[in-house]
Parts: C-alpha cells; structure tokens; sequence
C-alpha cells in the first residue's frame, strides 16, 4: 500500500511539473523549428509583399506590402487603382492611414498605443515571450482541420480601449508533429466586429534564408472568411529608409 501511494505521488508531482513546463517548451521548439532564436534575433526588419483577396469585398484582389521594423516602425499598404492605400502605419510615435478620400489622417491615441506594442510580437508573436512581460499558458490540445495541436494561451502587454487597458490575448494552435502554428485567436475589441473571433489559418510555410515563413494566411471572423493574404516575396534585413513610416501631406 505503501509503495502504491509513493508511485501516485510521484505521478502527481511529474504530472504537474510536465503541465508547468510543456508551454514553455511548446514556445521553445516553435522557435527551434522555425530557424532557432539565434537567427530570429538578427531579424532587424522585414518586407513583405503579395496579393490580398478581398472576399468581403466582391473578391477583390490587390497587392499589398507590409514593411515592419524591430522598434515598431511599421507600414501597410494596399494598391487601390495606381495608388497607395495606407491600412495602417506607426512613425515610432503616432499611428496614421488612408481615410475613405485617399488622403493620410492620424489615428486615436489607442491605436497609436496598440500599434507600438505590436514590436513585442516582432518578428512573429511569442518571440522572446519572456523579456517582452507575455505569459504562455498550455490549455490541451485541440483538433483543428483534422490535425492534432497543442493550444497555447499568449498573455501580451494591455492594449487600450476607450483609453482603458484591456487583456490582450492571442491563442496559438501549434501542430502537434511540425511545432507550427496552424490557427491563431483573438477576440476583436473595437470597430464593427468588436466582440467577435478572429481566426488567421497559417499555411504554406516556406522557408526563406533559413527561417519560416507561412506564406497563405486565411482570415476569418467566426466562421466567415473575410480575407486571404498570398505571400509572394519576404526580405529580411532589407536596408529601409525610416521616412517612409512618415505622414505626410499626400
């Protein structure tokens, strides 16, 4: 009886040692798989260009580009007829884009505030988890698209709503053989769709100059797909020039 009580205690006690351990662990081998942190942490910028399906939109397909940087600077352009539309933009102090007239416009003090801590996700979201204040959290795994995953729970820095603080949380579905994400969540907090799910598929992974990259993202809001991003090129460490993160007149 005796021996049979130290053998369930000892099953306990590595049961909630392997639960404690296996998100950090999880997050350890997606980074190893995906080109290892040694070559993440080189990344000092990245550009990415392809084709954007608006499904939402009758089906209309535009090419974008989305250039980041490791300290936040960040553009995002889709070009509408000749001419750059500016989806989202962040100078390293105020957050700006295109309105309905083409023309450059500042965004509120939130989406500044929400867009310059997106540096914490650069290059890709639970990267240095640790120094950047996230907490990862294993929930189990989950089915998704009749694939096996470990479903991790990522704890970002507040983002601002209404100029209050918000939980700010992305869950990750990471195949349970490749230690890639599959699917990632988050709940929409304002505009339109405030409240409900958005859900990115990754796909297509591709490796360019040693790292990973999925190069077709399918977004949905619930269950209804709204768009479909078409990687067709990724630089890393492209030389940038910082002004064109700028607002400018036109």
């Amino acid at each position: 009886m005796k021996k049979l009580l130290t053998i369930i205690i000892l099953f306990i006690i590595n049961m909630d040692y392997s639960v404690a351990q296996s998100a950090s662990d999880i997050m350890d081998k997606y980074t190893k798989v995906t080109g290892g942190k040694k070559n993440w942490d080189k990344v000092n910028s990245m550009k990415v260009t392809g084709i954007a399906k608006l499904l939402n939109q009758g089906g209309l397909e535009l090419p974008f580009t989305r250039i980041m940087k490791k300290d936040g600077k960040q553009i995002t352009s889709l070009k509408v007829n000749g001419m750059d539309y500016i989806s989202i933009a962040f100078d390293g102090k105020i957050a700006w884009g295109s309105n309905q007239q083409m023309q450059p416009e500042a965004k509120i003090d939130d989406t500044s505030h929400n867009t310059m801590i997106t540096k914490y996700d650069f290059p890709y979201p639970g990267h240095n988890w640790k120094q950047n204040g996230y907490t990862v959290d294993y929930l189990g795994k989950e089915t998704v698209i009749n694939t096996e995953t470990y479903k991790i729970k990522l704890t970002k820095l507040p983002q601002l709503v209404d100029v209050k603080e918000v939980e700010n949380i992305l869950y990750l579905y990471l195949d349970a053989k490749k230690y890639v994400p599959i699917l990632t969540e988050s709940i929409v907090m304002t505009g339109i769709d405030k409240g409900k799910i958005l859900r990115s598929f990754l796909s297509n992974y591709k490796e360019v100059n040693g790292l990973l990259y999925p190069f077709i993202v399918t977004m949905k809001y619930e269950e209804e797909t709204f768009q479909i991003l078409e990687t067709e090129t990724v630089e890393w460490n492209s030389e940038i020039d910082d002004s064109i993160f700028e607002m400018k007149a036109n």
